[in-house]
């Protein structure tokens, strides 16, 4: 493994000095948060045509910080990604995220959301390397100028190294010409998590990373995701899998329309709690299942 933590490469090349600057700048993002709060969440309400998909949901996360959200299907896990991400306005309630806005964190680049699979158009003609360099559009954007409309091959040097250095980081770079759509469900994971890191964001939000993954990109994914934590990111990531969960996670948000319990695995994966999860909504698949029944013996 690289001296970063990044990578698994045992006897990493020597690199260039504009190289290790694009390293450095994905382990240490511009937009973090190190000891004070990276995202407060206050009384949020949202619906669509109906009732409530999320009420009066509350929570605080820190920074350098893994929170893992847990529930059923129909809970709210998406709704509230895309409250985060901007794609859907909240009925009520706020949202503050850096010391900001939504809409201005997302303008500042603080926001860099790995999406689930089924949301990718995977037919589109586009090769990993230029999957990964769409996460520099902020910060073209923020320095302004004609740059950020000219075609991909001319992409400044520095943006180029930290391409090459979020790939490396996630063990993809030699993929980087490969059509995304040829790679296996674990690698394009990697893809996204590599075009979330060379975005340089705070906060990353990440959907059901672990859906589809072999255990070695499984295993992957946490190194990142650790090496991230220890370089003042904030993580805050769904998933299904209550093992990872509970072996990984700082915090724990258990949520069925709100907060059913918040805090450390030990103390919120209770028989009680699971049980209020999930009551009224399905277990989702039987993995899940036949964990939350071998959870509830245990406790």
């Amino acid at each position: 493994m690289s001296t970063s933590g990044y990578a698994y490469t045992k006897h990493p090349p020597a690199r260039s000095r504009r190289f290790e600057a694009a390293r450095l700048a994905i382990e240490q993002p511009r937009t973090r948060a190190r000891g004070r709060s990276a995202l407060v969440v206050n009384g949020l309400s949202a619906a669509y045509d109906g009732p409530p998909v999320l009420e009066r949901v509350s929570f605080e996360l820190h920074g350098g910080e893994l929170v893992i959200i847990l529930g059923p299907n129909g809970a709210g896990k998406s709704t509230l990604f895309k409250i985060l991400t901007g794609l859907k306005h909240a009925d009520s309630g706020s949202v503050s995220v850096l010391d900001r806005s939504i809409e201005q964190a997302r303008s500042d680049g603080c926001i860099a959301y790995v999406p689930q699979e089924e949301h990718i158009d995977w037919q589109f003609p586009i090769s990993v390397w230029d999957v990964v360099l769409t996460g520099r559009y902020g910060l073209l954007r923020t320095e302004g100028g004609i740059r950020r409309f000219l075609p991909a091959r001319w992409a400044r040097r520095q943006d180029r190294d930290a391409v090459e250095a979020a790939l490396e980081a996630v063990a993809m770079l030699e993929y980087r010409d490969r059509p995304i759509g040829a790679l296996s469900g674990g690698q394009k994971k990697r893809v996204f998590i590599a075009r979330a890191l060379a975005q340089e964001a705070g906060l990353l939000l990440l959907d059901e990373p672990l859906a589809g993954v072999d255990q070695r990109s499984e295993d992957l994914i946490f190194e990142v995701l650790q090496s991230a934590k220890e370089a003042g990111r904030t993580l805050l990531m769904v998933t299904h899998d209550l093992q990872s969960a509970e072996e990984h996670a700082d915090r724990l948000l258990l949520l069925n329309r709100t907060v059913v319990a918040f805090g450390t695995p030990d103390t919120v994966l209770t028989h009680d709690n699971l049980l209020q999860m999930y009551h009224g909504a399905g277990l989702a698949g039987r993995r899940t299942g036949e964990r939350v029944q071998e959870r509830s013996r245990e406790v």
